[in-house]
């Protein structure tokens, strides 16, 4: 029950960010990384919700913070599927941490639009399929992870074409 209302909390503060435009950084990682933000919605860059304990499942309103480039939802008890809505993310650039949670279901083929992100971990969920090709379109790519799955299948050929890959 606490678990819940901690996200009902991350819930409120996502949607109070959407309404007052107050949103620059928010780092609920660090005790001390608060921020007092006075941008707009669309100017929030940075959202780190690591090990905070979340549980249900990633709304899909967080796609609509385009302007982020660091998303770190790592190692909570989040589930469900993916949004398909996080493909709209495009200005991600530094990192997509999703790892470490309860994520079932595919990979959605929208993480291929997100380009510019150089560092994608998905490990440690319960994802299930084939890695989709469009992760070949992620060209500024240097790691990706997705150990302790339950993928299928061969690595997508499109894969090949990251040239700046180090890690997989």
């Amino acid at each position: 029950m606490a678990l819940k209302l901690i996200w009902n909390f991350v819930a409120k503060l996502m949607l109070a960010l959407l309404l007052l435009g107050s949103c620059k950084s928010v780092d609920i990682a660090s005790q001390s990384a608060y921020q007092t933000c006075i941008a707009t919605p669309s100017s929030c860059t940075i959202l780190s919700l690591t090990n905070q304990g979340l549980v249900s499942s990633v709304p899909s309103e967080l796609g609509s913070l385009t302007a982020l480039i660091s998303l770190d939802l790592s190692n909570n008890n989040l589930g469900s599927s993916l949004p398909t809505e996080l493909g709209r993310l495009t200005a991600l650039s530094t990192q997509l941490f999703l790892h470490i949670n309860s994520f079932t279901g595919t990979l959605p083929t929208e993480l291929g639009m997100l380009t510019r992100v150089e560092n994608l971990r998905t490990g440690v969920n319960s994802f299930t399929g084939t890695l989709p090709t469009e992760l070949g379109s992620l060209t500024a790519m240097s790691q990706m992870r997705f150990n302790d799955n339950c993928l299928t299948g061969s690595l997508p050929s499109e894969l090949v074409g990251l040239s700046i890959l180090s890690e997989l």
